[in-house]
């Protein structure tokens, strides 16, 4: 792993994180109210939530593959719950909530989430990489086999 990268990788990452956060999640602050029971939801819907995990995933993938799993594991859940909470905090408020906002509970959940899926992302990046440059190595430099002899 190339030390100098290592900053390029973390401002890229952070960027494209933010991005995609708020491309699939940011715009979208009401919830749904049920007209029949009175009940809200969301306001995520859960194509919305699919689409941040695997753009996330990628992204972890592809950071585990260039060799930079750990800055992936740091920089992606770190900004993704930072802007969720941010989302959670400055929202409209919830129209059947009169209680405390649990956003903080919310907050935990999303960067442990968020460790354990871009970890294991980053991981089968850098595994992938390496099984498949073995690989190569393999058939690139194994001795060929001398030739049959014909009758």
């Amino acid at each position: 792993m190339n030390g100098r990268a290592v900053i390029p990788t973390a401002g890229t990452l952070a960027v494209a994180t933010t991005g995609n956060y708020f491309v699939w999640l940011g715009w979208d602050q009401l919830k749904d109210i049920n007209p029949a029971t009175g009940r809200a939801t969301g306001p995520y819907q859960s194509w919305q939530v699919i689409g941040l995990v695997v753009v996330i995933a990628v992204l972890a993938v592809v950071a585990g593959w260039r060799g930079h799993p750990w800055v992936a594991i740091v920089v992606v859940p770190v900004v993704l719950t930072i802007c969720w909470a941010f989302d959670a905090t400055t929202g409209p408020p919830d129209p059947g909530n009169a209680g405390p906002s649990l956003w903080q509970i919310g907050a935990v959940l999303v960067a442990v989430g968020a460790f354990i899926g871009v970890a294991v992302a980053a991981g089968a990046g850098g595994i992938s990489r390496r099984v498949l440059e073995g690989m190569h190595q393999r058939t690139r430099f194994a001795p060929k086999a001398p030739p049959v002899p014909r009758p």
